[in-house]
């Protein structure tokens, strides 16, 4: 006990917010305080990103277009978007009893396989970073769900782009 309240020490001091050692026995409105402070550290570290971030129930979404987050016609992550990803590498570490799961999106070009290809390769490239930034890879949940959930129409490049996205949905465990 004495080692835990020093790890919740050190994460408050360290990343400004506390570690909670699990959800499980705590109550809703428990619950609800630890992922509404989830939700205002990724705010704070994402302010200006680009980045969404959507507190709906006990869930935490982050939505991330490809033009943000990857390089022009690459599921490679730009370098200039590293700080984000290490602000949400660091708020996941300090609030570790949640369950993540990445999802990737694609457009509606190009054939079915292709879609299913690229919206793979989007949310791996993210599972990949904060893999090897130390968040277990037990927590996290990987899928591509090809064009099948569009946020804007495909007619224009306007909207395909809006469609182009990869999430991070967070919920206790």
């Amino acid at each position: 006990m004495k080692k835990l309240i020093e790890t919740s020490l050190l994460l408050t001091l360290v990343l400004g917010c506390s570690a909670i050692p699990n959800t499980k026995g705590m109550t809703n409105q428990e619950i609800g305080s630890y992922i509404t402070q989830q939700e205002q550290r990724l705010r704070e570290g994402l302010k200006g990103s680009g980045v969404k971030v959507l507190k709906q129930g006990e869930k935490v979404t982050l939505i991330m277009s490809s033009n943000t987050v990857f390089a022009m016609s690459s599921t490679k992550i730009k370098q200039s978007f590293y700080s984000q990803m290490d602000s949400i590498v660091a708020v996941l570490e300090g609030f570790n009893q949640t369950e993540i799961k990445v999802i990737g999106h694609s457009d509606s070009v190009g054939s079915l396989e292709a879609k299913q290809l690229r919206s793979d390769a989007y949310a791996n490239s993210v599972v990949k970073y904060l893999s090897q930034k130390g968040i277990q890879e037990s927590r996290i949940e990987v899928q591509g769900k090809s064009d099948s959930s569009p946020v804007a129409s495909n007619i224009s490049a306007i909207g395909r782009s809006q469609n182009r996205r990869v999430e991070i949905i967070i919920s206790p465990y």
